[in-house]
């Protein structure tokens, strides 16, 4: 009886065993799709470079100078003025600028210091 005791614990442990085995196999197989998409999202963003967006405060001081360039930069809208560097903007004053205009005056204005849009401060 002691011996028939032993190999059921010892075959009941082996199925135990099994059974966690097979249920490591089956979500290995079933979680690789995801682990792959998300190893690809992690590489995908250790290639992106960080963009960082200055609030512009050019209150007592003049900005002069001529639009240089116009970028969109990961959907934001961008210029740049001469040596001031990049300004974001909304995309209508995106498409009001051409390369070689006078830096427009909502530029030259103080930086938002309140929870208005630049349409709204726009329209002031």
């Amino acid at each position: 009886m002691n011996n028939r005791g032993l190999i059921l614990s010892i075959v009941a442990l082996s199925l135990a065993v099994s059974m966690l085995n097979l249920g490591m196999m089956i979500s290995k197989h079933y979680y690789k799709p995801q682990i792959t998409s998300l190893q690809m999202q992690v590489a995908t963003l250790k290639k992106r470079k960080p963009i960082i967006i200055y609030q512009v405060d050019n209150a007592g001081s003049e900005l002069v100078g001529k639009v240089t360039d116009k970028s969109i930069i990961e959907g934001h809208y961008t210029v740049t003025i001469g040596a001031y560097g990049k300004f974001l903007v909304t995309k209508e004053q995106y498409e009001s600028i051409n390369v070689g205009d006078d830096a427009p005056d909502y530029l030259k204005q103080r930086g938002i210091d309140s929870n208005k849009t630049p349409l709204e401060l726009e329209s002031e």
